[in-house]
C-alpha cells in the first residue's frame, strides 16, 4: 500500500507558517489586543500591519496593511499570484505591528516579531 502524505497550504507546523512556492491563498486571523488587561476596541484610524522579511537579507518582502478592523478584530492576508511570486523557496519571518495616527502623531507598537515562515519548493 502506498502511504501518500497530503499537506494543506498554508499550514502551521511546530510554529512555522509554511506553504509551497507559487501557492495562492487567504489567511484570516482574529487579533484581540488588551490594554491594561481590558480588551481593546479598535479606533477608526487604527491599523494592523503584517510585514514579511527575508530571513537572510532582512529585507522587507511584502506588507499587508489592514484598516477598518472594527469590532470583528479580524485581519486578512490575501496571497495573490503577484504577491506569491515575491516569495521564492526559503526562509522568511513576519512581524505584527499595531499603528495609530492621531493628531498628526503616529504610534507604532510591535506586537510580535521574527515569527518563522518557510516557503517550500513543490516537487
Amino acid at each position: 500500500m502506498n502511504n501518500t502524505i497530503i499537506t494543506v497550504n498554508p499550514r502551521i507546523i511546530n510554529g512555522i507558517l509554511k506553504w509551497n512556492e507559487g501557492d495562492t491563498f487567504y489567511i484570516k486571523w482574529k487579533v484581540n489586543l488588551l490594554k491594561d488587561g481590558v480588551p481593546y476596541d479598535y479606533k477608526e484610524d487604527d491599523q494592523l500591519v503584517v510585514e514579511f522579511y527575508n530571513k537572510l537579507s532582512k529585507k522587507l518582502v511584502y506588507a499587508f496593511i489592514n484598516k477598518n478592523i472594527g469590532t470583528s478584530k479580524t485581519i486578512f492576508l490575501k496571497f495573490t499570484k503577484q504577491i506569491s511570486k515575491l516569495f521564492k523557496p526559503g526562509e522568511y519571518t513576519y512581524a505584527l505591528k499595531f499603528m495609530r495616527s492621531s493628531e498628526g502623531d503616529q504610534k507604532i507598537i510591535t506586537i510580535g516579531a521574527r515569527f518563522p515562515v518557510e516557503v517550500e519548493r513543490c516537487r
